[in-house]
């Protein structure tokens, strides 16, 4: 009979389970935290698209009301002085022309900020009495004619059409701007 000395190897044991469940938890709280990031960045991403395309459905419910209350169809989408970029003022279906100075400015901006309030409705710096909290997004419509000169359809960048050519469409071009976890991300629709 033989007595062997075990006092080291349950320490040793001890050690190699404790070394083994710290990597197995650090690597489920790395995925985790990765996971969170990524549901929110896809949070922010749905919330800038369905920003983006209200610019644009606002546009085309513009177009169809003029067309049915038989008005130039394209009455509230242009400024009377060929501005081409515009905000969407609270509680309103219209759209604000900036200047022409705002227009060329980058769509981070302060004129194109964007706020949530406590009922989770989203709003335009400018467009109420007082601005509270961080600005969540920014968004920025611009609006160009689509003018046809014989056969050949061009996009005029002031908002007008050259002498001789005729207007036929107006695009728009809605952008969403957004800064999450350090990292700054941009949706885009063009119609």
């Amino acid at each position: 009979m033989t007595l062997r000395n075990n006092r080291g190897s349950t320490i040793i044991e001890l050690l190699a389970a404790v070394f083994v469940l710290s990597v197995a938890l650090v690597g489920a709280l790395a995925l985790t935290t990765s996971n969170l990031q990524g549901q929110g960045m896809g949070n922010a991403r749905l919330v800038a698209v369905n920003l983006a395309r209200e610019g644009v459905e606002l546009a085309r419910a513009i177009r169809d009301s003029n067309w049915l209350a038989s008005e130039p169809w394209d009455k509230g989408l242009i400024s009377t002085t060929n501005k081409s970029c515009a905000v969407i003022p609270l509680g309103t279906s219209s759209f604000t022309f900036q200047s022409d100075v705002l227009c060329d400015s980058a769509i981070s901006d302060s004129a194109y900020q964007m706020y949530r309030d406590d009922n989770e409705r989203y709003y335009q710096a400018g467009t109420v009495g007082s601005v509270d909290g961080v600005p969540f997004m920014y968004r920025k419509i611009t609006f160009q004619a689509i003018c046809l000169i014989d056969v050949t359809e061009t996009v005029s960048v002031n908002n007008a059409c050259d002498v001789g050519a005729s207007k036929i469409g107006i695009q728009v071009v809605t952008e969403v701007s957004w800064n999450y976890s350090g990292q700054t991300s941009t949706t885009k629709i063009v119609e």
